[in-house]
């Protein structure tokens, strides 16, 4: 998953916001906060509206000027005043612009902020205007939590591995300072990872001079793999993690191990049946138990291999106390020269005093493991929301009786064609509308706007010359959208994808690009973005 997909992030008072690169409006603007396991921008009290302004007040702002708050007009009367979606607070007459609120011409019931360095200030819009999304984290923990993943956890070998390769790939500086799930809280001077309930490893690699917090504190790795203690409401970036899922995580677990000791999957088979000698093949073996589930803190995760001799003996006692003897036996008799050797013997203990339990035991585990699948599927565009066609008869017979260019109302001019099995109406408005406005003109006639899905029918178009009576442009609105994922455009009435290419392509990919309509040009093979205010449109049948 990259997180730049979605837009720019930024940390400030012990929140995280996302300033998002796709266009929406108010209501889709919540709805892609939730989406996303986020919350939409709200100033419930004085101390938020100030943090926020913190990012803005050194003058080196460089995203959007405008972006959606969560804060709606109470009721339709002119007296009404804002609130807070969250908690129905009055919003603060301090936060508005000067002469703001307005509520111009009765509609502008929802509120923006305007973001002019170094000022914040709030306006009421109408809820149908487009800007960039922006949302909020309340903590690194629940940002991790909100997208199927954990916070950082370093309680195995392996994991300082991966991270370290992490770092030198991502170009990752020796003094950059991440969050982890650590923490001494409720035990001062024993640290735990909440995000996995392990203990912080006795081996671990402290920066110099490090804990140094009397009172206790949260730890934070940095890009050299050390670890500090740090205050827990200092500001840092934070990592998350989590496997892609799969249906054995066995397997999954013994690549990882193999390939942080450097073993080919011919050497793990060898070693599952005999006698390791090596210091890395003893290390793979501690490697695979703490993954499995098998070891926590070095010692034998007794509890969760109660749960399985239980699941496994299937109410035969005389097989579970077999189990439960083997353990306390190979618990209290096992010994070790470092934590690979210990967790070797544990499992060699294992394997020669009860080898079928400990086989069963192992197929068990493979059953057992799981991890939570990440919520962000991949984005598309949206289309405007469908409504209910009210065809104007009056419009819909002049369409099917009119010769192929006619003028109604005296200043506008269509153009019908029949061509590619279907009826086509051009047209080019006397004024600009907006896309929803075009698609009930289209609809007066008991048509659509027109879908070009593929280059056959749009090369039949061409041919067809649909557009070629209306002189005062060579380019019309289609049925495509890109509101909302501006490299992903789809079709509004077909689900064929959006993937085949004009002979020249000039959609714009700038995240503060506000042109989602897009228009074809049907006398020069090419595609183009418009902003939702146009005149010529193109219609067709259903």
């Amino acid at each position: 998953m990259d997180p730049l997909l979605h837009g720019f992030w930024m940390a400030v008072c012990g929140k995280l916001y996302i300033f998002g690169k796709s266009l929406v409006n108010w209501e889709q603007n919540n709805a892609m906060c939730c989406r996303l396991g986020m919350k939409p921008i709200a100033f419930d009290t004085g101390a938020e509206f100030d943090c926020f302004l913190s990012l803005v007040k050194d003058g080196s702002w460089k995203y959007n000027t405008i972006y959606w708050v969560n804060a709606v007009r109470s009721s339709m009367s002119v007296n009404s005043a804002y609130q807070w979606c969250s908690n129905n607070n009055k919003v603060s007459d301090a936060y508005w612009s000067n002469n703001e609120p307005n509520y111009v011409k009765g509609s502008e019931n929802c509120v923006q902020m305007n973001v002019l360095p170094p000022k914040v200030k709030l306006r009421d819009q109408p809820c149908g205007v487009l800007t960039p999304f922006i949302c909020q984290y309340a903590d690194a923990y629940d940002a991790c939590c909100a997208i199927g993943l954990k916070l950082l956890s370093l309680h195995q070998d392996i994991l300082y591995a991966f991270l370290a390769e992490a770092f030198q790939n991502a170009s990752i500086s020796a003094s950059s300072k991440f969050w982890t799930s650590g923490t001494d809280s409720g035990c001062k001077g024993t640290y735990g990872y909440c995000g996995s309930n392990r203990l912080l490893r006795e081996e671990a690699i402290w920066a110099s001079g490090q804990p140094d917090l009397k009172d206790g504190g949260c730890l934070v790795v940095s890009g050299d793999g050390t670890l500090s203690d740090e205050r827990c409401n200092s500001k840092f970036q934070y990592i998350c993690e989590g496997r892609v899922p799969s249906k054995n995580f066995m397997d999954i677990i013994e690549i990882e191990c193999a390939k942080t000791y450097r073993l080919t999957r011919n050497d793990v088979k060898m070693l599952m049946n005999s006698t390791p000698d090596e210091l890395r093949e003893k290390c793979f073996l501690k490697c695979f138990g703490e993954g499995t589930g098998l070891f926590v803190n070095g010692k034998l995760a007794e509890e969760k291999l109660m749960y399985n001799f239980q699941q496994i003996s299937q109410s035969d006692v005389n097989k579970l106390m077999d189990m439960y003897s083997t353990m306390d036996f190979c618990t209290s008799a096992t010994k070790g020269m470092d934590p690979c050797d210990k967790a070797t013997a544990l499992l060699k203990c294992g394997q020669e005093n009860s080898p079928d339990a400990f086989g069963d035991l192992l197929n068990s585990l493979e059953t057992s493991i799981s991890e939570p699948a990440v919520i962000l599927p991949p984005q598309q565009s949206v289309c405007k929301p469908k409504v209910d066609c009210d065809v104007d008869e009056n419009r819909r017979n002049a369409f099917l009786n009119a010769p192929t260019i006619w003028i109604e109302n005296g200043n506008l001019k269509l153009q019908k064609s029949i061509a590619c099995g279907k009826n086509f109406l051009a047209m080019y408005l006397v004024f600009k509308v907006s896309y929803n406005w075009a698609r009930e003109i289209c609809c007066d006639f008991g048509l659509r706007i027109a879908t070009v899905d593929t280059k056959q029918k749009y090369d039949c178009m061409i041919s067809n010359k649909i557009t070629s009576g209306i002189a005062a442009s060579d380019i019309f609105a289609v049925g495509a959208t890109r509101m909302g994922f501006l490299q992903k455009p789809i079709w509004c009435h077909s689900n064929t994808p959006f993937d085949f290419k004009l002979g020249e392509d000039n959609l714009s990919n700038n995240p503060n690009d506000s042109e989602y309509v897009i228009f074809f040009n049907f006398k020069k093979a090419s595609m183009t973005a418009g902003n939702n205010a146009f005149k010529p449109i193109i219609c067709e049948d259903f």
